[in-house]
């Protein structure tokens, strides 16, 4: 049975339901990085239970088409173990980057006394559990084949407008409390269902390659096809017009990229031979111009009508006045005194405390680099750069699979194809900010790990085979 052959049986699929069920629930109470936020007691919780329940249902003859990410995700979990164990004292004094350690437990005579290898175990504890999420949207993503793509698309595109309509109220109703989730947040900013608007934004940027997946879709009609085509290029320039709103620099980068990509991933939806008429028909690159000149419309009337924050902040302020660009090279400093081992698994903020420069110090306190690929060589050293090229070693292999000429067809293509995208729009996007730190996104990014992996297991035979 092919992916989408189903109907209306796979939405109602308890696979489906519990999909929907946690995604819903990741949108409310998975909106921000921090580990002290309240939902989390729901949150981590609810996940625990679906991830038993997603053993249960899905077959484990399921799960051989994603051995490499649950290998991958294993991997990861057992590199804050190590970081929790606790070493002997001759073994942990010697590490580097330890003598402010060590001088503080000879003060209050514990210099003898075994310590973990990272400097906040608390923190790394929170790491540990936060991949509970991560791991199981992970497999649920192996019962992807027993649901329709349209189905779980529609989710992801309502999830993501819901989100998006949060923004636009809070940037029409500036000091409305009550339309934020939590406590610590960009106050006064467009952040939706989020606490940070960068994270906003990688959510909104998303949206724009799968309204294009979704208008490549199979449609009964030739009429339902031009109606969901034009519903996609409605909400793409509503997309385009919100990501502008958010006030987020980085959001344009991501933004223009999965612009770009929804170019690259949209193809005109098949109909049946009987719905087909003879005539003129407009033409694929007709289509993609109407599609840009209407974004390009958009954007000038979203930015002459004073709301374009985003690129009001580009214009008036450069990258070399901006604190997280000027700490990047303290915190290489920091990595290369933690190196080989690093100072922890998200032990970034104690770390970076006692290596601060004194012209960067501030009266708040600096939560993450800004740089995910940077803080993570910092807090978790070699082990790190051994982890980030294997996954980027991984991404291109897929790429090569899933992207060149000729492309595996079917909706299982499809999906591999639109999480090429959204992974490349996160990693990007971790250049400048820690999207995989916010449990939303890290979940939505483990899904799409996971139907990458399956559609180029699935190109890999089908190309052997042709």
């Amino acid at each position: 049975m092919k992916l989408g052959d189903r109907g209306w049986s796979a939405a109602l699929s308890p696979e489906f339901a519990l999909l929907a069920l946690l995604f819903l629930a990741l949108l409310f109470m998975g909106g921000a990085s921090r580990g002290d936020v309240q939902s989390l007691v729901v949150l981590r919780p609810l996940f625990a239970l679906g991830l038993g329940t997603a053993l249960l249902l899905i077959p484990r003859e399921s799960f051989r088409n994603l051995r490499f990410s649950i290998c991958f995700m294993i991997a990861l979990a057992m590199l804050p173990l190590l970081h929790l164990v606790p070493l002997p004292p001759a073994l942990w004094q010697s590490l580097p980057g330890r003598e402010l350690e060590r001088e503080v437990l000879m003060v209050v005579g514990a210099q003898d006394s075994w310590q973990p290898l990272s400097l906040a175990p608390a923190r790394t504890w929170n790491a540990l559990f936060s991949l509970l999420i991560p791991a199981t949207m992970l497999l649920l993503s192996a019962s992807l084949t027993k649901m329709r793509l349209s189905h779980v698309l529609a989710l992801l595109i309502a999830l993501g407008l819901i989100s998006g309509i949060f923004g636009l109220l809070q940037a029409a109703s500036p000091g409305s409390d009550y339309l934020y989730l939590y406590r610590i947040r960009n106050s006064g900013q467009a952040v939706g269902l989020f606490a940070n608007r960068n994270h906003q934004a990688v959510l909104l940027a998303c949206m724009l390659p799968i309204l294009a997946t979704f208008a490549s879709l199979p449609a009964a009609s030739r009429i339902a096809a031009r109606m969901r085509m034009a519903l996609c290029v409605s909400a793409g320039a509503f997309i385009v017009a919100l990501l502008l709103v958010t006030g987020s620099r980085a959001g344009l980068l991501v933004g223009l990229i999965g612009l770009l990509s929804s170019l690259w991933l949209y193809r005109p939806a098949e109909v049946p031979a009987p719905a087909k008429r003879s005539g003129r028909r407009m033409s694929v690159q007709t289509k993609t111009l109407i599609g840009v000149g209407l974004c390009l419309l958009v954007v000038c009337l979203t930015y002459f009508s004073s709301r374009a924050q985003a690129i009001d902040r580009l214009i008036s302020h450069g990258a070399a006045g901006e604190l997280r660009f000027r700490v990047w090279g303290s915190v290489v400093d920091m990595a290369k005194a933690y190196f080989p081992v690093g100072s922890g698994v998200s032990a970034f903020i104690e770390a970076y405390q006692v290596n601060e420069p004194a012209g960067l110090a501030r009266l708040t306190y600096l939560n993450n680099a800004h740089n995910d690929w940077l803080e993570l060589i910092a807090t978790s050293g070699a082990p790190a750069i051994a982890f980030m090229l294997v996954a980027v070693v991984a991404w291109v292999k897929a790429a090569w699979l899933l992207a060149r000429p000729p492309r595996l067809k079917g909706e299982l293509g499809l999906a591999g194809r639109l999480g090429l995208v959204v992974i490349l729009i996160i990693a990007v996007a971790s250049v400048f900010d820690y999207p995989l730190r916010v449990p939303t996104l890290a979940g939505f990014f483990a899904f799409c790990a996971g139907a990458v992996e399956q559609a180029s297991r699935k190109a890999s035979r089908w190309r052997g085979e042709t």
